[in-house]
């Protein structure tokens, strides 16, 4: 199902966490679940088929989700999701070295 394209927009800034702060507007208008509430817009990172896609879903989705996604973003060739993938590991692994190299760093200085 292909749909019109999206503006999107964000009122936060750096990195997003789920649900930080993006919203989503189609044709000029924000889209609501079937709550009723504001979708916000988030990114697939967990779900190796669908890395990097943008999606707009029911913000209640931990306590009492509607069942409302829509996708933004076509679906993402293989090799191109492959080297997203690759690079979040990699990404992955440097904040946990610097997380690591930050309490070595703290540790020392109460010492």
């Amino acid at each position: 199902m292909k749909m019109a394209p999206s503006s999107c927009a964000s009122s936060g800034s750096g990195r997003k966490k789920l649900g930080s702060g993006s919203r989503c507007e189609h044709n000029g208008e924000e889209i609501k679940c079937y709550c009723g509430d504001k979708c916000p817009m988030w990114t697939a990172w967990k779900s190796t088929e669908k890395l990097g896609r943008r999606f707009i879903g029911c913000p209640n989705y931990k306590t009492k989700p509607c069942g409302f996604l829509r996708w933004i973003d076509e679906p993402i060739p293989e090799r191109a999701r492959f080297l997203i993938y690759e690079l979040k590991m990699k990404n992955d692994e440097l904040h946990k070295l610097n997380a690591s190299n930050e309490f070595d760093a703290i540790r020392e200085l109460k010492a």
